[in-house]
């Protein structure tokens, strides 16, 4: 699958070969495995979403992950850390070969808080996803990036 959503079959079929010549293209492509894209686009979705999250889930999910820091009085807790950089790095990567699918980047809002403390967390969640769709965004990506914040 290329960059336009197409196999190699799909090529084919939209080339300027002949009757003839479409024909027996395509049958040695079918005989060889080929599949148009509508039969394979689940099937990469799926692959595609494991690599970004097995990517992404050491520097965003785990209990040691320090993916964002400034977090001192009055910092936004916006600022990626190295880790978190290099995961981006190699997630812009992937996603710069499908440059038409959708990313959804979410934000956590800490639990727990109250009043002014929640609101804070939520400025901050709002600073962290905006941090991320910016990187991505400077790392070459040209998907339409939604952003969002969840609670807890």
């Amino acid at each position: 699958v290329d960059a336009t959503m197409k196999t190699v079959l799909d090529h084919a079929c939209d080339s300027c070969f002949t009757e003839e010549h479409l024909v027996s293209i395509v049958d040695f492509l079918k005989s060889q495995g080929a599949k148009p894209f509508r039969e394979v686009a689940r099937e990469l979705e799926v692959k595609v979403n494991a690599s970004l999250n097995a990517i992404l889930r050491i520097a965003f999910c785990s209990e040691e992950s320090y993916a964002f820091g400034d977090r001192t009085v009055g910092g936004s807790g916006a600022k990626l850390s190295e880790p978190a950089e290099r995961a981006l790095q190699a997630a812009a990567a992937q996603l710069k070969r499908f440059p038409t699918a959708l990313c959804n980047i979410m934000a956590r809002e800490r639990r727990g808080l109250q009043g002014s403390a929640r609101d804070m967390a939520a400025r901050q969640a709002v600073a962290r996803a905006r941090s991320v769709r910016s990187y991505l965004q400077q790392a070459g990506c040209t998907n339409p990036l939604h952003t969002y914040v969840v609670s807890g």
